[in-house]
């Protein structure tokens, strides 16, 4: 599914920061709900994943599963554009004159 092509060229960054304030055995279930899907930080709390506009089922899956923990657990979430790497300069390319 695209439209105009855009779908095809995002990619997200999501985090997750985990309410701090779960008992155990709700941090473990939020863990059990959001491991297959995203990196966990514990340094900091949160859950990292980057996401392809590639692929918007799982963008799709991921996001509904997130809103689902912010639901249960009290899980902040975040969703903003990646940042694009830099374009890489063209090689230089000779272009043969025309004999005239």
């Amino acid at each position: 599914m695209t439209y105009n092509g855009f779908v095809d060229t995002f990619d997200l960054l999501v985090t997750a920061d985990s309410n701090r304030e779960l008992k155990q055995a709700e941090f473990d279930r939020q863990v059990d709900l959001l491991r297959p899907l995203m990196n966990w930080d514990p340094a900091h709390w949160r859950w990292q994943v980057r996401l392809s506009g590639a692929h918007p089922e799982h963008v799709s899956s991921v996001l509904t599963t997130l809103f689902e923990a912010a639901r249960l657990y009290g899980t902040t979430v975040t969703v903003c554009p990646a940042p694009t790497a830099p374009a890489t300069p063209a090689e230089p390319v000779e272009v043969a004159e025309a004999a005239g």
